[in-house]
């Protein structure tokens, strides 16, 4: 019996995944000072998964 197994990504959609998340990590970065001003409470790891739910959430695009 085979086992199924899945197709690889190509290299460049993980290569452009990769940069979407850098970019997208450095995004919070620069915008957790002004965050923080706010919410002195808040940490990075708090600011980032909410930065990221936010980024999940807006439309793609094509």
């Amino acid at each position: 019996m085979l086992d199924y197994i899945q197709p690889r990504e190509n290299a460049s959609s993980r290569n452009d995944q990769t940069q979407q998340e850098i970019q997208n990590f450095l995004l919070a970065v620069r915008s957790y000072p002004d965050r923080a001003a706010k919410d002195p409470g808040l940490t990075f790891r708090q600011h980032l998964c909410t930065f990221l739910a936010i980024i999940d959430d807006r439309p793609r695009r094509s």
